[in-house]
C-alpha cells in the first residue's frame, strides 16, 4: 500500500528508504493525496477534540469502528470501542478539560486508494478542578488510523494510541503520576 505523509520533512527518510513520503512543505501537485485529505482529517480530530470536553461517548463512538484497538494512558490494549470507552475514556475525560490536538508539527499519512489514514499528532489538556487536587497541564502525543470504505465515506478510526508526556525534568511527579488520584 502506497502511503503519502503531509507534514513530515522528507529530509527526514532518505533516497533509499524506499518509502514514497513527502513534505507538507512541497506543492500540493507533488503530495495530492495527503493534501486532499486535511480538511476532512482535520474535522475528525476536531470533532474527538469536542467529544472529549462536552464527555460525549456516544458522539465518539461514532467516529470509531466498533472492532478497534487502543491504547492509552490507563490500558495497554484494549480491541473494541466499548472497551475504550469503558476502560479509558471514561475513566479520563471526566478529569480532564480544554482537550485538544496542536496543529503545530501534526503529520497526516493517506494511503494512494484513500481508504486508510494515520494521524500523529501532540494534544494539550489540563485536569479538572477538585478538592485537594491540585490543576495542572497535560500533554501528550497521539497516533491514531483511520479508515473508510471509499473516497466520500467518512472517516472512522480503527486504532488509537494516546500517550500522556510524563514529568520532563524528572523532579517529582508528574501529571501522570497524579492524574488519576481521585478519578478511580
Amino acid at each position: 500500500m502506497e502511503l503519502e505523509w503531509s507534514g513530515l520533512p522528507a529530509e527526514e527518510y532518505g533516497p533509499d528508504s524506499g518509502s514514497r513520503l513527502q513534505s507538507s512543505h512541497m506543492p500540493a501537485k507533488k503530495n495530492p493525496i495527503a493534501r486532499g485529505h486535511e480538511r476532512a482529517l482535520w474535522l475528525w480530530m476536531e470533532a474527538f477534540s469536542a467529544c472529549v470536553r462536552a464527555r460525549d461517548f456516544e458522539g465518539a463512538r461514532q467516529l470509531f469502528v466498533r472492532d478497534s484497538h487502543g491504547f492509552g494512558t490507563l490500558v495497554k490494549v484494549v480491541n473494541t470501542c466499548a472497551r475504550l470507552e469503558r476502560m479509558q475514556w471514561a475513566k479520563v475525560w471526566p478529569v480532564t478539560s480544554g482537550f485538544r490536538f496542536e496543529r503545530a508539527g501534526a503529520r497526516m499519512l493517506v494511503s494512494a486508494d484513500q481508504t486508510q489514514a494515520v494521524l500523529v499528532a501532540t494534544w494539550k489538556a489540563c485536569n479538572q478542578a477538585a478538592p485537594k487536587r491540585m490543576v495542572f497541564d497535560r500533554r501528550g502525543r497521539a497516533t491514531v488510523v483511520l479508515r473508510r470504505a471509499g473516497p466520500e465515506v467518512p472517516w472512522k478510526a480503527e486504532h488509537a494510541h494516546f500517550h500522556l508526556i510524563r514529568n520532563p525534568s524528572g523532579e517529582g511527579p508528574g501529571p501522570h503520576d497524579l492524574l488519576f488520584q481521585h478519578a478511580a
